[in-house]
């Protein structure tokens, strides 16, 4: 039922917890090296935590761009400790989300890096698509980040219809490239599980309501509803988004791109529901 991408990012750690499993077994110990035993557990653990931290890294690092050292780092911290992004490091923590926060920040650190300085080489945009692959591997509603470039990409050419000449073209199919190698492994996945390259939705229950009214009373309860609402669970959002505001005002495509970005982002918990959930799970991936 899950996607492939959290697997991927874990599968160094879960190689050192075979090592250990295997060894441990060699020895005589009770322990199999069956993917389920203790070892697995403690090392795929520690991959979420070291996915987190680094997370919270790059948060700073993008924060510090703009902002004071001081400010950066309460914010980061805010980020953390105000959210449900414990529970899911340090509880449910083989979960796909510390991947999602992860590889979040890291692409939207690719998005700036390209909007400061926008003469990159080919292994830039290999990279960059690499991690728009993995983002679509550890959910596939993560493809919204694409707004980012693609709106980036737009303001460019309009701008200067001459940039985009035969080079940059190239580079950047390079990256489409990298973008589709690396999201093989979900497609290949769901095409031997289901029978057909798509995921499986038939265990999803949908609590958006058809129509307008529904769509509205969808928004209502992501921010107002007792059971996990914005304001009454992780009301530093609302401090996030005042901040996107003034994003807006201080740069128009920057705050509009984020704000767009932000409430793709939002498609998820308005449409699925956040029923068997621990705080905005489904938000964690427009943190950045």
């Amino acid at each position: 039922y899950w996607q492939v991408g959290a697997p991927i990012l874990w599968l160094p750690f879960f190689l050192i917890g075979h090592g250990v499993a295997w060894l441990y077994s060699l020895l005589g110990y009770p322990v199999t090296a069956d993917g389920y035993s203790f070892p697995y557990h403690a090392f795929t653990f520690l991959a979420s935590a070291c996915e987190v931290f680094v997370a919270l890294i790059l948060c700073y690092k993008i924060l510090k761009r703009f902002y004071t050292q001081s400010t950066s780092l309460v914010a980061t911290l805010l980020m953390f400790t105000a959210t449900c992004l414990p529970y899911f490091t340090f509880i449910r923590n083989r979960m796909s989300h510390s991947g999602d926060l992860l590889v979040a920040f890291v692409f939207f650190l690719f998005f700036l890096d390209f909007r400061d300085k926008q003469e990159k080489p080919p292994q830039f945009f290999v990279w960059w698509g690499i991690c728009a692959g993995i983002l679509f591997d550890l959910r596939y509603s993560n493809l919204v980040y694409l707004i980012l470039p693609c709106g980036l990409f737009l303001k460019t050419y309009l701008a200067d219809k001459e940039f985009f000449n035969r080079e940059k073209k190239f580079r950047i199919l390079l990256g489409g490239v990298a973008f589709i190698i690396t999201t093989l492994p979900q497609w290949i996945t769901w095409l031997k599980l289901n029978g057909a390259m798509k995921p499986e939705t038939s265990g999803m229950a949908i609590a958006l309501h058809p129509g307008f009214t529904g769509l509205l009373n969808a928004f209502k309860d992501l921010f107002f509803s007792r059971a996990w609402g914005v304001l009454f669970v992780e009301p530093i959002w609302l401090l996030g988004l005042a901040g996107l505001i003034m994003v807006l005002k201080r740069d128009r495509w920057l705050g509009t791109l984020c704000w767009l970005t932000f409430l793709g982002c939002a498609v998820v918990p308005i449409v699925l529901g956040n029923g068997a959930s621990f705080g905005q799970r489904y938000l964690i991936p427009a943190f950045p």
